[in-house]
């Protein structure tokens, strides 16, 4: 099998998405100098049949379907089919550019200790403008305290040695920050490689509407709380310790906006328990004020 890529595209296969799936197919499919082969997981029983019907139809894709509802369900149905090399993940709106494949596999060829290789990426808005994603490596000499910083993984840039991350790495029910978990995961357990050259585009349609949902929010201490499980160096898990304050104070704020004043006054006592949750003290006065 050589050096055969995997990609696995998980979709709920919906009707407006049609195009963006084939466009992401495509920008697979036309990758040179390097074998890759598209896995669509169909996950969920949303599907639209026609689509449903034109990607099984599809020679060149292999598909694989999952009844459960969640994208985590899909990926690890995915992680558990791999039978190549390497593989990898892309989300069904987003593209690969041109020669994508090669760069991130050429520094495994050249490195047989490289566990997973990682790249920067394009952000496209509803507008067509781009820009670079922001430099995910803030810490470039000390990658755990990276990882913890600020997400070093994404749906998108990333491709990993298969005999190195294995589907327990994927969390099947891990609804958000589930790059963010398995990216410190990574950092503390494999060798990573970042190449700081762009090989896709996230199309950000949303424009960071998801990143404000109250399932969101209520995830974001949850998910620190879980990195703090991993046996970390002590500076990255004092950053840790110093942001699940910053997150039960933003709860907090985000119940309030919704006039829910019960869990307002949950997460602020959470966050006051908190290694340095008293300097939040004050956000006190705005739970004891009338709405």
């Amino acid at each position: 099998m050589g050096h055969t890529i995997s990609i696995g595209i998980p979709t709920l296969a919906l009707k407006d998405r049609a195009v963006h799936i084939k466009a992401c197919i495509e920008s697979i499919v036309s990758q040179r100098d390097v074998v890759v082969r598209p896995v669509v997981i169909i996950n969920g029983t949303q599907s639209d049949p026609d689509l449903r019907t034109a990607l099984i139809a599809d020679t060149r894709l292999r598909i694989l379907v999952s009844n459960e509802n969640g994208v985590g369900a899909a990926r690890r149905l995915f992680r558990e089919s791999v039978d190549t090399p390497y593989f990898g993940f892309i989300d069904d709106d987003d593209l690969f550019l041109d020669g994508a494949m090669l760069q991130r596999l050429t520094p495994f060829l050249e490195d047989s200790t490289l566990d997973a290789v990682l790249t920067d990426g394009w952000r496209q808005q509803t507008d067509g403008t781009r820009q670079l994603t922001p430099d995910f490596l803030i810490h470039p000499d000390d990658i755990v305290l990276a990882a913890v910083s600020a997400p070093i993984l994404s749906a998108n840039n990333h491709l990993f040695r298969t005999d190195a991350v294995g589907s327990d790495y994927i969390e099947p029910d891990r609804e958000f920050y589930e790059w963010f978990i398995l990216g410190a995961r990574l950092a503390m357990t494999r060798r990573i490689k970042r190449i700081p050259t762009p090989t896709f585009v996230y199309r950000d349609w949303s424009s960071g509407q998801v990143t404000k949902t109250l399932r969101y929010c209520e995830a974001r201490p949850k998910a620190i709380e879980d990195v703090l499980r991993l046996p970390l160096p002590t500076n990255a898990r004092d950053y840790c310790i110093g942001k699940i304050a910053d997150a039960y104070n933003h709860l907090a704020r985000v119940y309030l906006q919704n006039g829910d004043w019960l869990d307002a006054w949950k997460s602020h006592g959470n966050c006051l328990r908190t290694p340095g949750g008293l300097r939040y003290a004050s956000f006190t006065r705005r739970l004891l004020l009338p709405p």
